[in-house]
């Protein structure tokens, strides 16, 4: 506190306003960190969580597409209808896998899971067995390839359409927890700016009133009272009563007191002093008239 008394106003006033600004630059600084945590969240959702729940949904629809494919294929008579269905075929088996390693690359939780190694084992068996059917139907063996596709239908759509169901539900279960987490950060966030600025706007308000105490102090009132008390004084009215506070002897009001009481006291003496002078000319004077009139 007494160092802080030694410094001048314009220090003081620079030391608040740096005080200030140190503080909005740690809530710029706050700010900044919280927005690039939510974007890098809001960055991964769109990355791994929203492609996550995508690409299972894509191998149900291709899937469901190729089993009814297959049905078409093993119903249409030969020629360019079957063949057609058979290109449709490769095709939804292309369309599966690039969604499959679509999701394999996102390196997700997912991806990673034991479901998943499933559906991929699965697949790769009901991708054979539609191979053998094709086969069957290029000798044109319709009651061999019905077979196939009966048994194949029994065994692996099914689990697969199941499995991707509840692949489905995870990823949408991971998307909801990181939409959770990112709100939880915004609302963390929103709170500490908050925080920052009631702290910040405490902070100005102390150094405010800590500045506005210790001018206060030193002048020894308020401002417009210590500069007319200074007008009184330059105009020559020594007589002005100056308000102190009690203890009151280092402040601007206290010197000017001070000062006043010694130009009171100084005029007493120059008086004092002209009066006695006065008196002592007036004594020779006369005694130098008696002395005329003695001679």
């Amino acid at each position: 506190m007494n160092k802080l008394t030694k410094l001048s106003i314009l220090n003081r006033l620079l030391g608040a306003f740096a005080l200030v600004l140190s503080l909005m630059l740690v809530m710029a600084a706050t700010s900044a960190w919280q927005l690039k945590n939510i974007n890098q969240q809001i960055e991964d959702y769109r990355a791994y969580r929203l492609p996550g729940v995508q690409y299972p949904l894509v191998m149900r629809g291709t899937l469901a597409e190729l089993r009814l494919q297959q049905v078409q294929y093993i119903a249409s008579p030969q020629g360019a209808p079957r063949d057609g269905h058979r290109v449709e075929i490769m095709q939804a088996v292309e369309n599966f896998k690039a969604a499959e390693n679509a999701y394999r690359n996102l390196n997700s939780g997912g991806s990673q899971s034991a479901l998943f190694k499933q559906i991929v084992a699965n697949f790769e068996q009901f991708s054979l067995a539609n191979d053998q059917v094709i086969e069957a139907m290029a000798r044109n063996d319709i009651a061999q390839a019905t077979q196939i596709s009966g048994d194949n239908s029994r065994k692996y759509p099914k689990q697969l359409m199941a499995d991707l169901a509840r692949l489905v539900k995870d990823e949408v279960s991971n998307s909801e927890q990181a939409a959770a987490s990112a709100r939880s950060h915004y609302h963390a966030a929103s709170v500490l700016f908050l925080v920052l600025v009631i702290v910040a706007l405490l902070m100005s308000l102390g150094m405010a009133l800590l500045l506005a105490r210790n001018l206060n102090r030193q002048l020894g009132g308020e401002p417009a009272y210590a500069a007319s008390i200074m007008q009184e004084i330059a105009a020559g009215n020594l007589a002005t009563d100056i308000i102190l506070r009690p203890g009151d002897k280092s402040s601007l009001l206290a010197s000017l007191s001070s000062m006043n009481q010694q130009l009171n006291q100084t005029i007493h003496q120059i008086m004092s002093g002209s009066e006695s002078i006065n008196h002592a000319a007036s004594e020779i004077a006369q005694g130098n008239i008696d002395l005329s009139q003695r001679t």
